[in-house]
């Protein structure tokens, strides 16, 4: 059964708050389900200290650098506020706050988070196809398991569907935390051929949504192939600090073997993706290295080479510059 949902427009509750040693902050929650239509909310709380003052309060959103929230400083209890300079992006992800506290005696709490989804006023909605975004034109699996998400400022949903071509399914909503979240999946049984896959949400107010993607290829019967020329990122990186994510297109799931060289062809590292498991599935797939050899020795800096097989059929090859600074 779908959650209870809100009717209020407005609900204005206290969250739970962080309390360390001497120092407390909590923040009010003003949004109904944690959603809101404005790109740049503004966030509300108190902050106090039993035997000392708050001397500030810091903020952060999606894990970006802290800044002052505004407030009148230096007595024991303080409200403040906050909002980001700039809008942030609407999706059916949630941007998360954090927001920490210093009293005088330099004690600070532990950061506050609260969770916020920035919609659009019609519902927002993404699909995957094996936890994978579907783009236009890219291969999926001949038995996908798509996830349809769907965020709404007004539920509930009175339509929330997969179309597959003109074959409309039904989805149930299997989230039970927020009434203004829908998940929803189904599985197919696909023929090879071109496909138009959409996914449908309409809200409370009658308003829909569509989200679609076309020329989706199902192509279990042609041979295993590199659709596009791998690439990585970070390049060059810095094995101290970062991996780099090696990230390619497949015709169709298959079994993959990722090698390392370097320049002089010495064998470096080596792993193995089983057909339909992460990196070796159809459509994008991305893998990491972590600049160490199959030993566990960190390399050098310097160029390096990448292949990709399939059952010693080759498909792709790049160049790792490492750098470590």
């Amino acid at each position: 059964m779908k959650k209870n949902f809100l009717t209020a427009s407005v609900l204005v509750i206290l969250l739970a708050g962080i309390c360390r040693a001497d120092v407390s902050i909590a923040l009010y929650n003003i949004f109904t389900n944690d959603v809101t239509p404005e790109a740049q909310p503004r966030l509300t709380g108190f902050a106090s200290s039993t035997t000392s003052t708050i001397s500030s309060v810091e903020w952060r959103v999606d894990g970006g650098s802290w800044q002052a929230a505004t407030g009148t400083f230096g007595t024991a209890t303080v409200e403040f506020s906050f909002r980001p300079g700039t809008g942030l992006v609407r999706s059916t992800t949630p941007h998360v706050f954090q927001a920490r506290a210093t009293n005088a005696a330099g004690e600070t709490t532990d950061p506050l988070n609260k969770s916020v989804y920035i919609v659009d006023t019609r519902p927002m909605i993404t699909f995957t196809a094996d936890n994978v975004a579907v783009v236009s034109g890219d291969p999926i699996d001949t038995t996908p398991q798509f996830e349809v998400k769907a965020v709404t400022e007004h539920p509930p949903l009175t339509e929330f569907k997969l179309m597959i071509n003109n074959d409309s399914h039904d989805l149930t909503d299997t989230d039970t935390t927020n009434p203004a979240v829908y998940v929803g999946t189904y599985t197919a049984s696909l023929a090879d051929g071109s496909y138009r896959i959409r996914a449908i949400a309409v809200d409370s107010l009658g308003r829909g949504a569509t989200q679609e993607a076309t020329h989706v290829l199902v192509q279990s019967g042609i041979a295993i192939d590199i659709e596009s020329i791998p690439l990585n990122y970070p390049n060059p990186f810095d094995p101290r600090t970062q991996t780099t994510s090696i990230a390619y297109v497949l015709s169709k799931s298959a079994n993959i073997e990722l090698r390392l060289y370097d320049l002089m062809g010495n064998f470096l590292y080596k792993a193995n993706f089983a057909a339909d498991a992460a990196g070796a599935k159809a459509g994008y797939n991305e893998v990491t290295w972590d600049g160490k050899t199959g030993s566990g020795t960190t390399v050098g800096n310097g160029i390096y080479i990448y292949v990709l097989l399939s059952d010693g059929k080759l498909l792709g090859k790049g160049k790792i510059s490492v750098l470590a600074k």
